[in-house]
């Protein structure tokens, strides 16, 4: 299965400026934990960005490659930088992404693709 991003709806010129958000995982994560900060915004007149981390939760990649570990991590270090997750959370993200990342090197289809050679 072929690695592919999704780029995000476009951001403001102003979150454009930001690094992290070159990432395209990162930047899909923070334009759901934006849009649903948002909506609390509108509809309740204050925001409760604690409320809206379910929703980054969910924009989170997958653990289910290389590059999708990698994009995991990205995300968890962004929203911990952000306020998406307090530091207990991403503490055990973090670890779900060691535990894949392990998984992942020490995979039967890898072990066969290293003796190939």
């Amino acid at each position: 299965m072929k690695y592919q991003r999704d780029i995000p709806k476009p951001l403001l010129a102003a979150d454009r400026a930001l690094p992290a958000l070159d990432n395209p995982a990162v930047a899909r994560c923070c334009m759901a934990w934006k849009e649903a900060i948002e909506a609390d915004q509108a509809e309740h007149g204050k925001a409760y960005p604690r409320d809206s981390r379910h929703v980054y939760c969910q924009a989170l990649p997958s653990l289910t490659g290389y590059h999708s570990i990698c994009d995991f991590i990205a995300c968890v270090g962004h929203g911990l930088l952000l306020g998406a997750f307090d530091e207990k959370t991403a503490s055990k993200l973090l670890y779900a992404a060691q535990i894949a990342m392990s998984a992942l090197n020490h995979s039967p289809a890898r072990k066969l693709n290293l003796s190939a050679f």
